[in-house]
C-alpha cells in the first residue's frame, strides 16, 4: 500500500470535535511514549476508538495495550519505532481496512462491557476479603 503525503491530515481540533475526526478517520494511530509510569496504565482512547469500529495502530510496552489489542482483532502492535516495524504494519493496512466497524464494536464491547469489570473487581474484592 502507498501512501501519499495528501492522504494524511494534521491539525488541531477542539476537545468538541475530537470524535468527529476520530470517525472520520479510517485506521487510528495511537501512539504513547513508553515510561514507567505507563506500564499499568490503559488508554481509554482505545475503547472509545473500537466502539466506533475503528482498527488502530498502536505501540506496545503501555498496559495491556497488546492485549486488547489481539483480543479484538482488530489493530496491529509497534514493538519498536523503527523503519522496518512501520513497514511491516502499513504491508498490513489493507488488512486492518477490511476489518468490518460492527465486528470490531461487538469484539470491543464484549473487552470493555461494565458486566465484565464488575465480575472482575467482585473477584479482586472477593480473594482480598477471603
Amino acid at each position: 500500500m502507498q501512501i501519499k503525503k495528501e492522504d494524511i491530515v494534521i491539525r488541531f481540533a477542539s476537545r468538541k470535535e475530537v470524535n468527529f475526526f476520530t470517525k472520520a478517520g479510517d485506521i487510528n494511530l495511537c501512539f504513547i511514549k513508553q515510561a514507567y509510569s505507563k506500564i499499568a496504565s490503559s488508554p481509554t482512547k482505545l475503547g472509545e476508538i473500537f466502539a466506533m469500529g475503528i482498527p488502530v495502530v498502536c505501540n506496545d510496552g503501555v498496559g495491556d495495550v497488546r492485549e486488547i489489542v489481539e483480543s479484538v482483532d482488530a489493530g496491529a502492535i509497534l514493538s519498536n519505532f523503527n523503519t522496518e516495524e512501520f513497514k511491516r504494519v502499513i504491508a498490513g493496512f489493507d488488512t486492518l481496512l477490511k476489518k468490518d466497524p460492527a465486528t470490531i464494536r461487538s469484539r470491543a464491547l464484549g473487552y470493555y462491557s461494565l458486566d465484565k469489570a464488575l465480575g472482575t473487581y467482585a473477584s479482586i474484592y472477593k480473594k482480598l476479603i477471603g
